[in-house]
């Protein structure tokens, strides 16, 4: 699916038709924002296509990293894992043997790269890596819409203000949790609701009594 990368409005995070199937589609999903003038005719020529990955070791990175492989004959491919600026040399070492552990699979593919990189914020970090590259393929996070709206979900502000081509990707597994979150979103979303506001104002006051306390 396309995307133009308009900002989340009237209770949607990508739109009022996007929504819903990320919600309820029963197969791997992959949605696309790119400029219009996507793929400029200096990237036909490349011999090597750059595509970056970036991952915090999410359900979707395999789809992410086996789509990447796929898009050329010869494709190099950075996947990235962003920690604060301010982490010292023993959490880099720390997150770099993760970083290789979730990505062991594809350690040994052609091109194949994995590396930590420290910035002050994870959306800096990955559009600063994403302007040096041809593509950026990441997962759509886990949180459930509503939080998502109100806290800002990271890759679709990365696809948003990428200023090359994003394609997030959600893999389809099956589980009984999968169907359950889409049988939740038919069952509720077209319900009478709370204003949106209001709906904040719930949410707050719901995740602010179930923070464990001494009591």
């Amino acid at each position: 699916l396309g995307w133009k990368g308009e900002p989340s409005r009237g209770g949607y995070l990508l739109g009022s038709t996007l929504d819903p199937v990320i919600q309820q589609v029963s197969c791997n999903l992959a949605v696309v924002r790119a400029n219009p003038d996507w793929p400029a005719e200096s990237l036909l020529k490349k011999e090597v296509v750059d595509v970056l990955v970036p991952t915090a070791g999410g359900p979707n990175t395999p789809l992410a990293m086996n789509l990447a492989l796929g898009l050329a004959q010869q494709v190099r491919i950075q996947s990235v894992y962003v920690v604060p600026a301010t982490a010292g040399a023993a959490s880099v070492a720390e997150s770099r043997r993760w970083l290789e552990e979730v990505t062991k699979p594809w350690l040994h593919a052609p091109g194949f790269q994995a590396s930590i990189i420290q910035a002050d914020n994870i959306i800096a970090g990955v559009l600063g890596e994403a302007a040096r590259c041809d593509m950026t393929l990441l997962g759509f996070t886990n949180e459930n819409m509503f939080s998502q709206l109100l806290f800002g979900a990271i890759p679709q502000q990365i696809a948003a203000e990428n200023k090359g081509a994003t394609v997030l990707v959600k893999q389809f597994n099956g589980s009984f949790g999968s169907m359950a979150r889409r049988l939740w979103w038919q069952t509720t979303h077209f319900l009478p609701k709370l204003s949106f506001d209001e709906r904040v104002d719930v949410y707050k006051q719901i995740r602010r009594g179930a923070r464990p306390k001494i009591d």
